[in-house]
């Protein structure tokens, strides 16, 4: 449709391409927002503080992680 030789078929070809690639554009963004999100959420929890000052969570996986 790009090389169509109506010239208003090719316009609008090309408007609803440019549309197409903005939403794409932005769905991209949207995707490493939420990317950085879980990431923020997951250092949340390892470094979450328990009643007494330990780290459960990082206490947890260092029993069960073997050592090398």
């Amino acid at each position: 449709l790009g090389y169509h030789k109506d010239l208003q078929t090719r316009a609008t070809f090309m408007e609803v391409l440019t549309k197409i690639l903005q939403q794409g554009t932005e769905f991209d963004t949207l995707a490493e927002t939420a990317l950085a999100d879980r990431f923020e959420r997951l250092v949340e929890l390892v470094t979450m503080m328990g009643d007494q000052g330990e780290l459960p969570i990082a206490m947890a996986l260092a029993n069960v992680v073997p050592c090398s």
